[in-house]
């Protein structure tokens, strides 16, 4: 019976991802990565089981006795140019971005505009933003 050199004996298979098909290019994920991301995950899993089992109230819930220290109703409107018109919902102009300008409020009108256009809710109906008495702002969709 001959038994083989095992310095000799082929490397078992790893596990690889394919970053491009179209390129002969291939990573490696490290099998002890791919163990912390399960443990991880199984960790994460059993915390939030034992919060919900054991009544843990939320931790990021805010108080709801919280005041209200301003809010405006506004529209935010967007332009051919790229840029926003924010308008109270009286039509008094509150703010004018121009399209390098609008980063942020960009972006949240856009989502806006396509979450009303999901629900079929009017794009040009005003929403709330408000201060609260902790410094917070919210903004808020009553439509």
């Amino acid at each position: 019976m001959s038994h083989a050199d095992p310095a000799l004996a082929p490397a078992p298979p790893r596990r690889r991802i394919i970053t491009n098909p179209h390129s002969d290019q291939v990573r490696f994920i490290p099998r002890a990565l791919l163990r912390a991301i399960g443990g991880l995950v199984g960790l994460t899993t059993l915390l939030v089981a034992l919060a919900v089992f054991t009544g843990q109230p939320p931790a990021a819930k805010y108080p709801d006795d919280l005041a209200v220290v301003q809010e405006r109703a506004l529209v935010l409107i967007p332009r051919a140019d790229g840029g926003i018109r924010v308008e109270d919902a009286d039509g008094a102009l509150r703010a004018e971005l121009g399209p390098e300008a609008v980063g942020f409020v960009g972006g949240l009108q856009r989502a806006l505009a396509r979450v009303r256009m999901l629900a079929d809710v009017p794009a040009d109906a005003p929403v709330r933003l408000v201060r609260w008495a902790d410094g917070r702002l919210t903004l808020i969709d009553p439509a």
